[in-house]
């Protein structure tokens, strides 16, 4: 079984519903779905209240000063913290991008329970979607997780492997160990300061899957099995103008 985790806006309510039916729908044993957002804006899925976790948007403001990406960035750190915040939920969970719509079955579960993680190749481009501008992030952040000379990162560049997707399995205590390697890097201040410091406030300076898959490649590469060959393409259909829809086929 697997708790799904979304990050939630009213912006989203375009296209929630539709995401929160398809998960039920599609995905293989899951067992919550758990929206995070400052007020409820769902009956059909459980609702943990932002003002639960050690930062909120004032808190990226802070530190990043008036930003269009500080809700990204917001975004980000509730991937992160989530599976740490939330009790009772199950060791492996599922981040999910409230814009996405599963149109087939899909598990993200493995043999021997072991996490399946994906790159989503966008049809409509004709590539693997790639993080931007975070080499100097991760170098940063812990320069052990970003290494040129680093065996997981040559092994990624020569096979062209990517951890940028819509959705991603998060273990909680690969999380736990990640963020006491960071903050004991860094000797003060909690990870998720230490995250936004790092960040360039103002670009797409920072990626929480990249970072959670070169540290679980870093220090515990036998714990998961990789997919290149997740595609999936935006639409925008005609009752959601302007919103961008990314579908997911298996």
């Amino acid at each position: 079984m697997i708790d799904v985790i979304m990050p939630a806006h009213p912006k989203d309510l375009g296209t929630l519903e539709l995401c929160i039916q398809s998960i039920r729908k599609h995905v293989e044993g899951v067992r919550r779905i758990i929206l995070v957002s400052n007020r409820k804006l769902s009956d059909n899925a459980e609702w943990f209240n932002l003002d639960l976790f050690p930062f909120d948007g004032d808190t990226v403001r802070k530190i990043h000063g008036p930003s269009k990406k500080n809700g990204w960035f917001l975004m980000q750190l509730i991937k992160l913290y989530a599976p740490i915040c939330i009790p009772n939920l199950t060791e492996n969970t599922l981040s999910c991008d409230t814009d996405t719509i599963f149109l087939n079955p899909v598990s993200f579960m493995g043999d021997n329970s072991l996490p399946i993680w994906t790159a989503s190749f966008d049809q409509a481009k004709g590539k693997i979607q790639h993080p931007l501008n975070v080499e100097r992030f991760l170098q940063k952040l812990h320069p052990d997780i970003y290494r040129d000379n680093h065996i997981p990162l040559i092994y990624l560049n020569k096979y062209k492997i990517e951890s940028i997707s819509h959705q991603m399995v998060f273990q909680r205590s690969i999380l736990k160990s990640l963020m006491e390697d960071v903050e004991k890097h860094h000797k003060h201040g909690s990870f998720w300061e230490i995250f936004l410091k790092c960040s360039d406030g103002h670009k797409s300076g920072a990626s929480e899957h990249q970072l959670y898959f070169l540290y679980c490649l870093l220090k515990h590469p036998e714990l998961f099995k990789y997919r290149k060959d997740f595609k999936w393409k935006i639409a925008c259909e005609k009752n959601f103008v302007g919103e961008q829809i990314n579908l997911i086929p298996e």
